[in-house]
């Protein structure tokens, strides 16, 4: 039985008879587009196994929130297929960066970021017992969120050597080395570590949906809030949502989007694009820019 053949039986087996079937990406999970009648869906098969695999149906599984979009079959080996498997629902909607590209209002970027927020609350409320990468309910992949950190931000250096922004890197480690008590965590939790706006849909209803989550990891809470600063500080969007956090966690935010943010510049270097002028989604400041701009929020 061909591959698609196989995506269709599990379908049906598990939903209903399949009327259509639209191949929407391959890059990272094979994901398509499913219709039964009238009603769409979306079918994603998991590509990536091991350490850096997608945690979406792990997410789903742990988490109940309403701005989640619901997962209704989920097989880890089915049969006639070498990689996970899950359907879930379709949201018909826009990305959160097109409504920012269409001049998002004050008022929807606060009820926008107050959904996100309250996303990120509920997945800090599923305790963790280990570091870094999940890599199953039991293994992880490092010991302590410091040895996690210090992998994080010293593999994005290898990659920005080469450009002529020494000083930020020789700063950034500095700043991990000197703030270590910010940065402590002895709690872990569920920590999202990807929240570019591409990965928000506005429903037709005007409510915040969360897709692809998957990229998750365990440790400090904050390490959230420093990876959605990584991409809107210094927008709109960011200073609504700020206003969820009290001023004494406002360093340790910018020091995990510094982090996030070279992390970040570093995967832009490794696949050719320009390191200089890459801004975030939906951001005008160049990450260079921002990386500075976090370096002197921590300093001052």
């Amino acid at each position: 039985m061909s591959f698609i053949n196989v995506i269709k039986r599990i379908f049906e087996q598990n939903i209903r008879t399949l009327t259509s079937q639209i191949q929407l990406s391959d890059n990272n999970n094979l994901v398509y587009l499913a219709t039964s009648n009238d009603t769409k869906y979306i079918i994603k098969v998991y590509q990536n196994k091991g350490m850096y695999s997608d945690k979406e149906a792990y997410l789903l599984n742990k988490i109940s929130n309403k701005n989640l979009r619901k997962m209704y079959y989920y097989e880890e080996k089915p049969a006639g297929i070498d990689y996970p498997i899950s359907i879930l629902e379709y949201i018909e909607g826009e990305t959160l960066l097109d409504h920012v590209k269409n001049d998002l209002s004050l008022e929807n970027a606060e009820k926008y970021t107050t959904q996100i927020f309250n996303f990120l609350q509920d997945c800090f409320e599923h305790a963790e017992d280990g570091f870094g990468c999940i890599v199953n309910d039991q293994e992880y992949s490092h010991e302590s969120w410091q040895s996690y950190l210090f992998d994080a931000l010293t593999n994005p250096m290898k990659d920005l050597l080469q450009y002529n922004i020494s000083d930020l890197l020789e700063e950034s480690f500095a700043i991990y080395f000197n703030c270590q008590q910010q940065i402590s965590c002895e709690n872990p939790v569920i920590v999202p570590i990807d929240l570019n706006l591409s990965n928000f849909i506005i429903s037709k209803d005007n409510e915040v949906k969360v897709i692809d989550p998957g990229a998750i990891i365990a440790g400090d809470s904050h390490n959230a809030y420093g990876e959605f600063a990584a991409h809107t500080y210094k927008t709109l969007l960011w200073d609504c949502f700020a206003k969820n956090l009290s001023n004494d966690s406002l360093k340790r935010v910018h020091i995990y989007a510094l982090f996030d943010d070279l992390n970040i510049l570093s995967f832009i270097a490794r696949h050719g694009g320009d390191v200089y002028k890459a801004c975030p989604w939906g951001n005008p400041h160049t990450f260079i820019e921002l990386i500075k701009l976090h370096i002197k929020e921590i300093t001052k």
